[in-house]
């Protein structure tokens, strides 16, 4: 996580060159983990991340909603999709702003998380390179 200091250098550096930001939030945490345990401190570090780096105005959070399970099985998928669901629905309620949010997903099709997308109006990240 940057530093007080990095913030505040990175945010001196948008002024003098006229730059704007997109936060890619950790990829290293889960919303879905089985465990209610630790997708609660998942959304713990997310709100951490975005607080510290609201000073750089971003114009999008981009989140990764992964996709750790151990099989690919209509079931299977359905439950990780229903813990990621309502993770995502406490996170905004804790005063998000969802069109503050993009998706970005690498290892799944884009429709595992439509609704997610439709139902919170979040944004789609689509990295190119």
């Amino acid at each position: 996580m940057p530093s007080n200091h990095e913030i505040k250098k990175l945010l001196s550096l948008s002024k003098e060159f006229d730059l704007t930001y997109n936060v890619h939030l950790p990829t290293d945490i889960s919303l879905s983990d089985p465990e209610p345990t630790i997708r609660h401190a998942a959304m713990e570090t997310l709100k951490k991340v975005m607080d510290l780096t609201a000073s750089l105005c971003p114009s999008t959070y981009t989140l990764h909603l992964s996709y750790d399970e151990k099989g690919f099985d209509s079931e299977r998928i359905k439950k990780w999709r229903d813990r990621l669901y309502r993770s995502v629905e406490r996170f905004i309620a804790t005063g998000v702003n969802s069109e503050m949010i993009s998706i970005e997903t690498l290892t799944y099709p884009m429709e595992w998380v439509e609704e997610i997308l439709i139902d919170f109006n979040l944004s789609v990240c689509i990295d190119l390179g």
